[in-house]
Formats: C-alpha cells, sequence, structure tokens
C-alpha cells in the first residue's frame, strides 16, 4: 500500500475508532486526527451526516479543536444535529472563530429569520 493511501486507511479507521463504545478509544482517536490535520479536515468535514451520535460529537470536538476555516460549513450543519452536545460544541466554535465565521452563519439563516413581527 502506498503512503497515500495507507494515510487514507488509517484516517479512516480512526474516524471508525469514534464510534467506538470505549470513551478512551474515542478520545485516543480524536487526537490522533488533530494531530494530522491536513489528512483528517476533510474526512471530518463529511461526518456530520453519520447516524452514529458518538462520531458526531467527537467529530464536531475534533473539528472544533482543528479550528480550521474550511470546518465552518461543517460547524454550521452541526448547528442542526439532534443531539444537543454535538450543537453546543459547534456554536461554541463558531463563536471563537469570530468574525470569519458571520458570514457563512448569516447565510445558513433562514431569510425570514431577521424579519420583525
Amino acid at each position: 500500500m502506498s503512503g497515500g493511501k495507507a494515510a487514507k486507511a488509517t484516517i479512516k479507521s480512526l474516524i471508525n475508532d469514534l464510534a467506538s463504545k470505549d470513551g478512551v478509544v474515542r478520545v485516543m482517536a480524536r487526537r490522533q486526527l488533530v494531530a494530522n490535520i491536513k489528512r483528517s479536515v476533510a474526512p471530518l468535514i463529511r461526518t456530520p451526516s453519520n447516524e452514529n451520535d458518538w462520531v458526531r460529537r467527537e467529530a464536531t470536538k475534533a473539528l472544533s479543536q482543528i479550528g480550521n476555516p474550511e470546518s465552518i460549513q461543517a460547524l454550521l450543519e452541526a448547528l442542526k444535529d439532534k443531539r444537543f452536545e454535538v450543537r453546543w460544541l459547534a456554536a461554541e466554535r463558531l463563536i471563537r472563530i469570530g468574525r470569519k465565521a458571520i458570514v457563512p452563519l448569516l447565510a445558513a439563516c433562514p431569510s425570514n429569520s431577521f424579519s420583525q413581527a
């Protein structure tokens, strides 16, 4: 297996580990994903559509820790998650990102959100 394919397989394996029932396994996988920012951001951005609650939560934590501007859209999607904790983590990170997150956040809001009653 070439280096690129091996790295992709490793990232995929780490993302799969985010679904583990073992919290230590999840934390270790998240830390390794954060440490491999260049290879892990794109796969992490795709995780908000994952059906597993643990994967979405841990991926949101990882994206929050990475703080990459590319993660803004995934964090906006996480604001719609069914789990409160995922929504909270995403909101906290968007606040920390600050101005860079404002335009995408406003664009994601329904057009009637700002109309007066």
